[in-house]
């Protein structure tokens, strides 16, 4: 039975879909990029969601993937492993994260937890739309010469996946992620410092005005 069953994810799907879906979405084109939704299955299977066999983003995403294309080198590939999220998705994500935190943080206030999760998935109070909701931000990584760059180490958990975190503790591992950034933003994207692999056209919190 899959965690879409528990009280709270219905809870929060409620909260979840009031957020509008972009009024134009396209797919990224398999022929010229490389898709990974591994991690996105995994997430589907878990919460028994539809599976879902492609990414879709806004055009103005897809014209800036296009850029990252033209400024990789010719033994860089760009993996795209996330983009729009549709309600299942950000619930699904939001309610996961909130588990796991309970059981690293088992003292926590609830309040104090949902401050942390926001840090690292869409959550329903996001101030402005999260940007994965807005079609207009992927997770990405990249191979090189057809292998698998190093970006992370799992034994460093959530707070391996900072930007910054390897600088003085690992310079293959902040160089991949520095060449990373170089070439998205370079081509307009921008980057969110608590996750090396988040870029997005728009800022990943927007205040309201």
């Amino acid at each position: 039975m899959g965690r879409q069953n528990n009280h709270w994810f219905r809870v929060w799907y409620d909260e979840f879909a009031k957020i509008p879906k972009p009024s134009s979405l396209v797919t990224i084109p398999r022929d010229d990029f490389l898709i990974d939704l591994q991690k996105e299955r995994q997430v589907r299977r878990e919460y028994d969601l539809p599976d879902k066999e492609e990414i879709e983003v806004t055009p103005d995403t897809l014209h800036a993937l296009y850029r990252v294309r033209g400024l990789l080198h010719p033994e860089e590939v760009l993996i795209i492993k996330s983009g729009y999220r549709d309600t299942n998705m950000l619930t699904a994500l939001w309610d996961r994260i909130l588990c796991l935190l309970q059981e690293y943080h088992p003292k926590q206030e609830i309040s104090q937890l949902f401050e942390l999760a926001a840090q690292y998935t869409a959550s329903p109070f996001h101030p402005g739309y999260p940007p994965h909701s807005r079609g207009d931000a992927v997770d990405v990584i990249m191979k090189k010469d057809k292998k698998s760059l190093r970006f992370l180490e799992p034994k460093d958990g959530l707070e391996g996946f900072a930007f910054d975190f390897y600088a003085e503790k690992d310079p293959e591992i902040h160089e991949n992620r520095r060449r990373l950034r170089e070439v998205m933003t370079s081509a307009g994207f921008k980057p969110y410092d608590k996750e090396y692999w988040h870029f997005g056209l728009t800022e990943a919190f927007i205040q309201e005005s």
